[in-house]
């Protein structure tokens, strides 16, 4: 079975070289952070236990 790299959950160096050749200027973007900003990353387990998870709103029938 040929290998995926956008499925694969171990991507390697060079799986998106082809995509990255083909893309324009106007595909890439960059956000400027304020000095000093702290970036803190939750992984799924700790957010919920923090209760931070969203649940799905009860569908109206």
């Amino acid at each position: 079975m040929k290998r995926d790299p956008w499925t694969d959950p171990d991507p390697q160096p060079g799986d998106f070289d082809e995509e990255i050749e083909r893309a324009t200027p106007d595909q890439f973007g960059g956000v400027e952070f304020a000095p000093g900003l702290t970036i803190t990353l939750i992984s799924d387990e700790e957010a919920e236990r923090r209760g931070l998870v969203n649940q799905p709103k009860p569908v109206k029938r």
